[in-house]
């Protein structure tokens, strides 16, 4: 037996070493080449909360082992071309990003802040703790979390970006008494599988809560005025070669203002949960709800009056229409 199972292992090793692709020695320089590079361009993005999530992806993307199953199977689709296409699109959107492109770098700040790709689909992992959905005998049941933020969600509307606000939460509930196009009741299994489909696009659509330090971080510019910290500054580059073909962006700086509305346009779909321990139930605080309201606290009203005199809102009266 030990000698059947030395030999299998010695097959299943065989195999993998056959099917991982092997990278030329030219293949593995070029490609170096192109993770310094975007990882360099990482390192100037605006905050560390950029910097540390984007690095992080480039690594993974450059760490994943690609085998012969994973090839497409049209001629001349090779990992490293499609490597080098990947890498040539995103080192160019963040080389515009950090030049002041407004389009690029809000791409770059919708994936950091979990507004849509990967990283939101890992903030909605927490939430799906205590969901009960996926099974074609029994209708879907939400966490009370989940459920208190969808139906946040459909009554603020928070402004989207990328993807549609849900409409409401009837879908979820399967409809018995639905009847069929000749006026029979509609099967259990298929009102559950529908039910279960439209959860689906829910998920697809749900905007979820930053961690706090992110949510404070966003919280502290957008709306109490806070310095925007300072960019990192291009370096030069080290070598004689790269020196003559590198561009000279060592004057190139992104404007406060650039840099506060897109922060403005992220934290406007942020939102942010507390649990009353008291009454058992969750509190959904919009990141543009707080930006109405510090807005409206410091507006300026034009007086009716000789010169240009201006007077702000009392705090009591703004009270009155935002009370704490």
């Amino acid at each position: 037996m030990r000698a059947v199972s030395s030999s299998c292992s010695i097959r299943q090793t065989r195999h993998l070493s056959q099917s991982v692709y092997q990278y030329s020695q030219e293949q593995r320089e070029s490609a170096r080449q192109f993770y310094r590079l975007l990882l360099r361009e990482a390192s100037y993005l605006p905050d560390q909360w950029c910097q540390t999530y984007i690095a992080h992806r480039i690594r993974q993307g450059f760490s994943r082992v690609v085998t012969t199953r994973l090839l497409n199977r049209k001629a001349n689709d090779d990992p490293f071309t499609r490597l080098t296409l990947l890498s040539k699109k995103y080192l160019r959107i963040l080389v515009l990003a950090n030049e002041g492109d407004a389009g690029r770098l809000e791409k770059v700040f919708q994936h950091a802040y979990g507004r849509t790709g990967r990283r939101r689909r890992e903030l909605l992992q927490p939430y799906l703790n205590g969901c009960d959905y996926g099974s074609s005998d029994a209708a879907p049941q939400l966490s009370p979390a989940l459920h208190a933020l969808m139906k946040s969600q459909i009554i603020e509307r928070p402004p989207v970006k990328r993807r549609n606000n849900p409409k409401s939460l009837k879908d979820i509930d399967p409809d018995y008494d639905q009847l069929t196009i000749w006026g029979k009741p509609i099967p259990a299994s298929r009102a559950v599988r529908k039910a279960n489909e439209a959860l689906y696009v829910k998920l697809d659509r749900v905007q979820l809560p930053l961690p706090e330090p992110q949510w404070n971080y966003l919280k502290d510019i957008v709306a109490k005025g806070a310095a925007i910290p300072p960019v990192p500054r291009f370096r030069k580059c080290s070598s004689k070669a790269n020196e003559r073909s590198a561009v000279d962006r060592s004057g190139t700086t992104l404007p406060p203002r650039l840099l506060r509305r897109r922060y403005e346009g992220v934290f406007a779909q942020c939102p942010h949960m507390t649990h009353d321990k008291d009454k058992d139930e969750w509190n959904v605080v919009w990141g543009h709800q707080l930006l109405q309201a510090y807005r409206s606290r410091d507006r300026v009203i034009p007086v009716p009056a000789r010169g240009t005199m201006r007077f702000s809102v009392e705090e009591s009266d703004m009270e009155k229409v935002h009370p704490s």
